[in-house]
């Protein structure tokens, strides 16, 4: 495919096609890097010298992104982790095994709706494209969707004793800093082991199947409990 962007440069030029990244009235994205392409003909080596423009790129570009260059898809899909990106329209024919499904994967998590115009039902990760048209549309899918980093990210709070903590969902249930030490033999098995990472301020469990009751008691004997 190499011989085919020479010729169909020719061609281009020869028909008088010829677009510069200037024309462009909307964001198009590279395929290769997610770059933005309105910015392709506004770099120092097109600046122009002795009163004349340097040739646009763009055209040379977009033929090799058809002809030669790899898809990288996931790059392609950076600006969608932009905040005010809230919906991505997918038109193509592949509908949800095509890149409608590839490109939910990609953004799940980023705040992004996957809309699949194409079909009537979608799966769990994307919206058929009859959902943007109703009369009175479901008011959350208007917004963004579930940011992981936004919505359940760790925060830092300050407390009413002036100290500092990590702010997490668990550590808001459990009353600890958002660390567990699970059930493991014979480690969590030892009432003194678990009690020394509960006295320090920390969650765990005790794991024992043999005469639990009396394990519970000794733990409950060296534990620090505040009443």
């Amino acid at each position: 495919m190499k011989e085919a962007v020479s010729t169909t440069l020719e061609d281009t030029k020869r028909l008088g096609i010829q677009i510069t990244s200037k024309d462009l009235k909307l964001p198009v994205y590279s395929t290769v890097d997610g770059s933005d392409m309105r910015l392709i003909d506004r770099t120092d080596d097109n600046t122009p010298a002795n009163g004349i423009a340097a040739p646009s790129k763009f055209m040379e570009t977009l033929i090799k992104m058809q002809c030669t260059d790899v898809v990288h898809w996931e790059k392609a899909l950076t600006a969608a982790s932009n905040p005010v990106v809230t919906h991505i329209l997918d038109f193509g024919p592949g509908k949800l095994s095509g890149s409608a499904g590839l490109t939910a994967r990609v953004t799940e998590g980023r705040g992004v709706w996957v809309v699949v115009c194409g079909v009537e039902e979608a799966d769990a990760r994307t919206l058929p494209g009859s959902v943007m048209f109703e009369d009175k549309p479901n008011p959350l899918i208007l917004g963004p969707s579930i940011n992981w980093e936004h919505d359940f990210a760790p925060k830092l709070v300050r407390l009413s004793d002036n100290r500092i903590m990590l702010d997490t969902k668990f550590s808001r249930l459990i009353g600890t800093p958002p660390i567990m030490v699970v059930g493991m033999t014979p480690t969590t098995a030892n009432e003194q082991i678990v009690a020394a990472f509960t006295n320090g301020g920390f969650h765990g469990n005790l794991l024992e199947v043999d005469k639990p009751l009396m394990r519970f008691i000794e733990l409950e004997s060296v534990l620090c409990i505040n009443s």
